[in-house]
Parts: structure tokens; sequence; C-alpha cells
């Protein structure tokens, strides 16, 4: 109890998110209480970390980083909690590492849950329908907007829909599927990670209502970037099932089998 309450102390700029149920299909999914940024992570937070060349200036240094890798979003997560004396999330063939305390990209079940509330009317979306090419030209030439532009939700988050797509765990899959019951980490392998969100390109009149997509890990985008987690607790255990429902799969013993006896082989082997 205590580092969970440390951990929100020294997290301000993050939002506690409580456990909570996923439902996909017809089959539903827990998934545990974690830390999800209030913003995407700005240009100036990805610089300091990372190190890479000069700070951007202040204004722009505020933000959302975008033209970064799947790749390079888990290296800062990686990066950033050495830094901050955290256990790091992935290894070296970027598997989640088990027990991790560290900064992570939020799988797509958690940014699901997060997003649950979320109220489009603030969201930097464009207005127009995704065929007005007139508006999406002109919103072409735009930019993302700074985290505090927008509009927070009730939960405290900034630009979950809208501003720049987020870069999320799991590999993407075309079909809705659950690979476990309790925190799902997405399918075991894919060719493409998942985005979530949409950018300030996407329209609110568009068919993807999920403001869902995807990307190689490899490629960068200027519409691309991504928002940190971190995990508080996993998810609950799920409940026994019901022995009312199991009693209509189980059935009486009708005797045991009786062993084979010797003098029984020869009469066996003749007959088969």
């Amino acid at each position: 109890m205590w580092t969970i309450l440390l951990m929100l102390a020294a997290e301000p700029d993050f939002v506690r998110i409580e456990p909570a149920t996923l439902k996909i299909e017809d089959a539903e999914a827990r998934v545990g209480a974690f830390l999800i940024g209030r913003a995407e992570v700005t240009q100036g937070e990805y610089h300091r970390v990372m190190k890479l060349g000069p700070a951007p200036s202040s204004a722009r240094g505020q933000l959302p980083v975008t033209n970064v890798t799947w790749f390079d979003a888990v290296r800062y997560a990686n990066l950033r909690s050495k830094l901050e004396g955290l256990r790091p999330c992935y290894d070296a063939t970027w598997q989640r590492v088990a027990n991790c305390n560290g900064y992570r990209l939020p799988t797509g079940a958690e940014w699901s849950i997060a997003a649950t509330p979320g109220d489009l009317d603030s969201a930097n979306l464009r207005t127009g329908a995704h065929n007005d090419t007139a508006e999406l030209t002109g919103a072409v030439r735009a930019a993302p907007e700074l985290p505090s532009t927008g509009q927070p939700d009730r939960q405290g988050l900034q630009d979950l829909y809208g501003n720049v797509w987020e870069w999320c765990e799991d590999w993407y899959s075309p079909e809705p599927l659950l690979d476990a019951l309790r925190d799902p980490l997405g399918p075991l392998k894919g060719t493409e990670r998942l985005l979530r969100g949409g950018s300030y390109l996407s329209s609110r009149s568009q068919w993807n209502k999920g403001f869902l997509s995807s990307r190689s890990p490899e490629q960068a985008s200027p519409f691309t970037g991504f928002r940190l987690a971190r995990t508080l607790s996993p998810a609950a255990a799920l409940p026994p099932p019901d022995p009312k429902w199991l009693a209509q799969f189980q059935h009486a013993e009708a005797g045991a089998v009786k062993p084979l006896a010797p003098d029984d082989r020869p009469e066996i082997r003749q007959t088969w």
C-alpha cells in the first residue's frame, strides 16, 4: 500500500485508472489498476531523456513528440525507467519483463478502458467528413496542439482522442481477440503494432469510431507519438466456476476398469 501511495505522490503527470473489465466480442477480460500519462510525451521530455541533439525551443518542446518509431518509444520508456531507479519493462527482445515497475506503453486493453468515458467534443480532431479534401488539405498544414490546449476529460486525461496517434504495446490484429482473461497483452506475434486515438487529421465522422490503426514498428510518422503507462496492481484472479454449471459436465464413474489378467492376453491377441 505504501509503495502505491508513494508512486502516486511522485507521479503528478499520471492518472490512476482503477481495475475494470473489458468486453471483447463474447468474452470479458479483467485489467488491473495502472497509471497512464495525463498527456502525450512531449518533445522536451523526449530529448531530455534520449539526449538527442540540442533541446527544442521552450514553445516547441511542449508539443507532443512525433516521428518516433515503436522501438523509439520503448527505448525511451526503458531509459527513463533506469534514470529514475525503476526496473525497465522491456528486455533485449522487446518482450515485456514480468513484475516490472518502470514505464511502458499502455496495452490496447488499458487504452480502451482509459478512453471509455472520453469526450470527443473537445478533442483535436477534424470536424468535417472523412472525404472533405479541402478541410484535409488545410489540416495537413496545421500541427498538433500543446497538451495544455485541449480540455481534459473527466479523468483528467488530455488528447486521448486526436492530436497525434499513440503507440500501444500490442501487436495489431484485424480481428478483436483476447490472449488472456487477465491483463491481456494482445496477439503473440504480428507485423504491425497497434495505434489508438487518431490525430488532428482524423475526422469525428469517420467510419472508424474506435480510432484504431496500425503501423510497422520500424516506421515513424509526423502524426504519431505516444504516452506512457505503469502497472499498479495485476488484475484480480477469476472466480471459480459455478458448481451447478460445472455439474452438467461431470458424470459419476461407471466402475473402475478391470486390469488385464495375463491369462486373457492370448485370447485377445487371437481375436485381434
